[in-house]
């Protein structure tokens, strides 16, 4: 039997409409000693720069100290959510058709979100488009690694109940990101990766970790599986790996 291809536009605005800011909700309780996603992601943004952050979701990633930020999105349950939680300067819109004049940006970031917009070239060009010269992109993505072996374990007791892995659209920007930007006109400055810690102390804390999973072809019985064996296991630790790349236009 051949599956049909997921539809991952209609499948996104369907998650993050139910859904809206479990993303933040799981990095905000993560860190990686005193640093956090977010912060590590935005670290050494001037104060005064231009700051345009795509698929902002709820805006976690606006740092404290900013003063020109604006945050887009495609949707709005996501900048609803942020209304709510007092951050201003939103914008709804899409990553390939950026409503942003020409050079006006100094940085622009981008956290969980550049991995699944398509295409990613006319995304990336449209970035260097706004972007001023020597301006900074900043990407916080998921990756495999750094892992402990417990974290590999008891990711494996959980998928094994979901029958499932988190999926993501096939896009260049997980396997290929180095050469994707730099074949767009980046220059890659730093790629690094880290484990940051999710601490789960309680059923909703573990509840909150399986809900913000991608899983498109995943029955609600099994994500209910999934759900009650990470709840089995509290308290526990389990490491989420990130990666930061910082690329400069050329």
């Amino acid at each position: 039997m051949i599956r049909r291809p997921i539809n991952w536009d209609a499948y996104l605005e369907g998650f993050h409409a139910s859904f809206p800011g479990i993303t933040e909700d799981v990095l905000a309780r993560c860190s990686a000693g005193p640093l956090t996603p977010y912060c590590w992601l935005t670290d050494g943004i001037a104060s005064e720069a231009q700051v345009l952050d795509l698929g902002c979701g709820s805006g976690p990633a606006r740092p404290a100290h900013a003063t020109h930020w604006v945050g887009l999105d495609r949707s709005q349950k996501e900048l609803q959510r942020a209304v709510e939680l007092g951050r201003t300067a939103l914008l709804r819109g899409d990553m390939t058709r950026l409503p942003i004049a020409d050079r006006s940006v100094d940085v622009v970031t981008s956290s969980m979100a550049m991995m699944l917009i398509h295409p990613i070239d006319v995304a990336l060009r449209e970035i260097r488009r706004v972007l001023r010269d020597a301006g900074e992109l900043r990407l916080l993505l998921p990756t495999r690694s750094p892992l402990t072996l417990a974290d590999r374990v008891a990711y494996l007791r959980l998928f094994w109940a979901a029958r499932s892995t988190t999926k993501f659209p096939p896009t260049t920007m997980r396997a290929d990101a180095q050469d994707t930007l730099t074949s767009l006109g980046f220059a890659v400055i730093s790629d690094e990766r880290v484990r940051f810690r999710y601490l789960a102390d309680s059923a909703a804390d573990a509840d909150r970790f399986i809900g913000s999973w991608y899983l498109p072809r995943t029955s609600d019985a099994r994500r209910a599986a999934a759900r009650v064996r990470a709840g089995a296991m509290v308290p526990f630790e389990i490491g989420i790996p990130l990666r930061r790349i910082v690329a400069r236009r050329h």
